[in-house]
């Protein structure tokens, strides 16, 4: 628990001084900063992930993966408000796992196949967001 408040906090104060930082720029959506700052981060710790799979370095693919997973938590908190999303929330959780197991486990062959499938549903749901921000753009 104490390490989900300090990495919600690491993300959270950065971006809201960034909000408040000045009176005659045009207002920050804090929302799609800390969308941004999220998505960025997880794109490092899966290219970590890569370079450990690479590598065969089962140590870096199971550090990442599983701050992956942490990352994957805080997601309950900004975006899990529709079942669609829950539903490819859940399978990228499912994939984190697998990638978990498959590095504890030292397969490198599993953890190809679970970090696969997690870009698979990574893209997916990333592909659905853009969908529906289309969509309430229209209305």
């Amino acid at each position: 628990m104490k390490t989900l408040l300090t990495a919600l906090a690491l993300f959270t104060l950065p971006l809201l001084a960034l909000a408040f930082d000045g009176q005659d720029k045009e207002p920050i959506n804090v929302t799609d900063s800390l969308s941004v700052s999220r998505m960025r981060v997880k794109l490092e710790h899966s290219k970590g992930i890569l370079e450990g799979l690479v590598n065969d370095d089962f140590q870096r693919i199971g550090k990442e993966a599983r701050a992956m997973r942490r990352l994957n938590e805080l997601e309950r908190w900004f975006r899990a408000d529709t079942p669609q999303y829950k539903a490819r929330l859940r399978a990228f959780w499912l994939a984190t796992d697998s990638l978990v197991e498959a590095a504890d486990k030292k397969n490198l062959d599993a953890a190809t196949l679970a970090y696969t499938q997690m870009t698979i549903d990574c893209v997916a749901c990333h592909r659905q967001v853009r969908a529906a921000e289309k969509s309430t753009k229209k209305d």
